[in-house]
């Protein structure tokens, strides 16, 4: 082979390698998390029956607001657009930003919680 041309198995050695690179950064973003998240009652602002928003943090003066891809963002508390309103169910929230028409998203939540 001329020293000009390059050798195709080059090409998909370094593609392997960035994938090895990919997949072991992702792996140590899932060792990470050693629990799950949920929301508590003591986290809950009512608006009209099992409507909810739900302050985050706990103890913050903001609330959760779902964005319409799930990533998670707050707003100030008293917002209640639909990105931060969620139905209360007896174990999740339910967020739907766009009703019907788009994704829907599950919070975990612990009706009751220890050491309160």
């Amino acid at each position: 082979m001329a020293k000009h041309e390059t050798d195709p198995l080059d090409a998909v050695i370094a593609q392997l390698r960035e994938l090895a690179e990919q997949v072991t950064a992702l792996d140590e973003d899932v060792r990470r998390w050693h629990t799950v998240p949920a929301i508590g009652p003591h986290q809950l602002n009512r608006i009209d029956g099992d409507l909810v928003t739900v302050t985050y943090p706990a103890g913050a003066d903001t609330v959760l607001s779902v964005q319409p891809d799930g990533a998670i963002e707050t707003r100030v508390h008293g917002a209640q657009g639909a990105y931060e309103t969620a139905l209360l169910k007896v174990d999740r929230l339910v967020y739907a930003p766009h009703g019907a028409e788009g994704p829907v998203y599950l919070v975990p939540y612990a009706e009751t919680i220890p050491n309160a």
